[in-house]
């Protein structure tokens, strides 16, 4: 696979689904954004990436309060009062 580099703003990030493994909990989010053709892929992969998906819904909202997030994930993180 190839490395890609995305500049998108917080206020152009349209919506926030999640993928869930029973056992494991959130193993990925894709994030679909304006004038982007598909989701782009956030996985658990990346370092502390509990703490950066649950940021990234709560900067996503502040930019745009109109954002569509995954009811899963806002429960989730609601539990862990984060937002």
């Amino acid at each position: 696979k190839t490395v890609r580099n995305y500049n998108i703003r917080y206020e152009d990030i349209l919506r926030i689904d999640s993928k869930k493994i029973p056992l494991l909990g959130f193993y990925k989010i894709l994030v679909t954004a304006k004038n982007v053709p598909y989701s782009i892929p956030v996985t658990w992969c990346m370092k502390k990436h509990k703490k950066l998906f649950g940021e990234l819904c709560v900067y996503a909202k502040k930019g745009n309060p109109k954002v569509n997030i995954s009811k899963q994930l806002i429960e989730y993180y609601k539990k862990k009062g984060i937002l």
